[in-house]
């Protein structure tokens, strides 16, 4: 059968089909990667091409669409919007990101002509990458779970293993307990803790990038 890439991935209740969805993606996400797009962009930039599948994947459970149906303010509301608030990722992946979804709409354009193409890459083109790393390295986005696994990352404990994560809240709560440590601030919160807790993240954010930068 072939793809349509037109279809619903909700009921007619307007729940969504997570069945439905992983597939939809998949095979999408199959196409971008055999297609010559995908195939230059992953050449060249040797990134497994994640960034493609959490963004489609943001878009249709928080935002409600498919690339079928996306728009610029779409793309903005994932991109600069939730990609801050739910995306454990450092500002210096800011150019890793924009540059695979520019080649994923460059395919997108190409292979199903969909007319918002042209606009949604010249929304991805330039200041698109200073724009998000802007917005995933203010704290003042973090959502509590997010603020949790940045700063875990920061004290050097691996957030990609479930040992790694234990071990980290398992240090948290102790330095809690005995007075050492700050509350996790919730996002927005104005409290002289969340503000000092805010600006340390950036400090050490910006820290670690200058590090990164300075390796290259």
């Amino acid at each position: 059968m072939a793809f349509d890439i037109h279809q619903s991935l909700f009921d007619p209740h307007g729940e969504l089909d997570d069945d439905a969805r992983v597939a939809y993606q998949d095979a999408l996400i199959e196409q971008f990667h055999a297609s010559p797009e995908g195939q230059a962009h992953f050449q060249e930039n040797d990134t497994p091409g994640s960034w493609t599948n959490v963004f489609l994947t943001y878009a249709v459970t928080h935002g409600g669409v498919t690339p079928a149906k996306m728009t610029v303010a779409d793309l903005d509301e994932v991109l600069l919007n939730i990609f801050p608030r739910q995306v454990s990722t450092t500002p210096d992946s800011a150019p890793e990101i924009v540059a695979e979804l520019q080649a994923l709409w460059y395919f997108l354009g190409r292979e199903y002509a969909l007319p918002q193409a042209p606009e949604i890459l010249e929304s991805l083109g330039d200041g698109a990458a200073e724009s998000l790393a802007q917005e995933l390295g203010n704290p003042k986005n973090f959502g509590p779970a997010k603020s949790m696994m940045m700063l875990g990352a920061e004290r050097g404990f691996d957030m990609t293993s479930e040992a790694g994560i234990r071990s980290w809240m398992q240090t948290y709560n102790a330095e809690l307990a005995q007075g050492r440590g700050i509350p996790i601030p919730l996002r927005g919160e104005r409290t002289a803790a969340a503000k000092k807790a805010h600006a340390k993240m950036r400090r050490n954010m910006a820290k670690a990038s200058r590090k990164k930068n300075r390796k290259k």
